[in-house]
């Protein structure tokens, strides 16, 4: 069985690609569409095709020759332990070394979707398949990757949009029922609120699409009151009747802030609605600001904890617990804060804390007098 702590002399894994090069690997694989990779019972690669090459940008072979599969393709977790890919607690539900679990025990090949996030912040996702074989009994594993990130993006990028106008469309419903119970500036505030979340859905669509393409973003900073500002989200969030009865506490302190309003307003109005999405009516979720002497933080808060496994995947791209086709929340959401508002997105889940997102922005702030 595979442990990580043991590797091969990467002389030993060279004479391994020597052999198969010679004698079983027909030049036909070099040049197949698929990624593919050999790997030792140690998994570390000892054949590769031009396919993989080009995925992870490199010219030569000789440059991973030895490492594992997440070292080679730079995932952002393969560094966690000292022994490399697959040594970590991320790596348990790694979909990538859960196909190689199964393989190393016997089980058919089956496919896996492997949520890759790079060093440089790429996401990727790939559908993997991985077969056990032996060649002068030695045993290896052939492993086929698939890069079917674009068309799963779209499916849910357009599922998550589709989702979030239904809820503005069912508000607007429930708002035109009130019309001859509420007064008109009433009814015309509350309108405004509800098209202006509208409009917003369409900006965060267009974002998303952006910033995993790495396009540029026009980007504005402004000097942003911050009471104001917070108290805007929290209504914003109450025109959604799921979210209506719940409560939100606030403890943010009278400064006014620069930052780009537009793009901060889109990370924390996700934020808030995981952690009231996470709760009943009865439960209390929190956004307080905290003030440093080099750092604004933003820290939202709710009591429930995230189980381990998906804490493990917060951050990767097509990760979510809200069901099938959910999923760019915090992926994209730190996607902002690290690329675009030059800042950093952090989270705890524990019995003691709860669960708390923090994000932290470069101080430029200004006090009311």
């Amino acid at each position: 069985m595979f442990d990580p702590s043991i590797r091969e002399l990467n002389s030993d894994v060279t004479a391994r690609h020597s052999v198969l090069l010679s004698h079983y690997l027909p030049d036909l694989l070099k040049t197949a569409s698929p990624m593919i990779m050999v790997l030792s019972r140690n998994r570390q690669v000892v054949y590769s095709n031009r396919s993989f090459l080009n995925f992870i940008g490199l010219k030569k072979f000789e440059d991973i020759i030895g490492s594992r599969p997440g070292e080679a393709m730079e995932c952002e977790k393969s560094g966690l332990s000292r022994n490399g890919c697959g040594g970590s607690l991320y790596c348990k539900y790694c979909g990538f070394n859960q196909a190689l679990f199964e393989a190393e025990s016997g089980k058919p090949a089956s496919m896996y979707e492997c949520q890759l996030l790079t060093t440089s912040g790429d996401g990727y996702n790939l559908k993997i398949t991985v077969s056990p074989f032996e060649f002068q009994n030695y045993r290896y594993m052939f492993c086929v990757a698939e890069n079917i990130e674009d068309t799963k993006y779209r499916g849910i990028l357009e599922n998550i949009f589709l989702h979030d106008l239904k809820n503005s469309l069912m508000s607007l419903n429930s708002l035109a029922g009130l019309v001859n119970h509420i007064s008109t500036n009433e009814c015309q505030a509350l309108m405004k609120a509800q098209l202006l979340r509208i409009q917003e859905e369409l900006e965060s669509y267009e974002i998303l699409q952006s910033i995993d393409k790495g396009n540029q973003i026009s980007s504005q900073q402004i000097w942003i009151p911050l009471k104001p500002f917070i108290d805007d989200l929290v209504v914003s969030l109450r025109l959604i009747p799921d979210h209506r009865n719940k409560r939100v506490k606030k403890t943010i302190p009278d400064i006014s802030f620069f930052a780009d309003k537009t793009l901060l307003r889109r990370v924390l109005i996700n934020l808030l609605k995981n952690a009231l999405e996470a709760e009943n009516d009865k439960a209390e979720v929190s956004i307080s600001v905290i003030v440093s002497t080099s750092t604004l933080s933003f820290k939202i808060k709710n009591p429930s904890v995230i189980d381990e496994e998906q804490q493990m995947r917060i951050f990767s791209r097509f990760s979510s617990t809200k069901g099938l086709n959910r999923g760019l929340g915090t992926y994209g959401a730190k996607k902002i804060v690290t690329n675009y508002l030059d800042g950093k997105l952090s989270f705890v889940s524990n019995e003691e804390k709860g669960t708390v997102f923090t994000v932290r922005l470069p101080l430029i702030i200004k006090e009311h007098n």
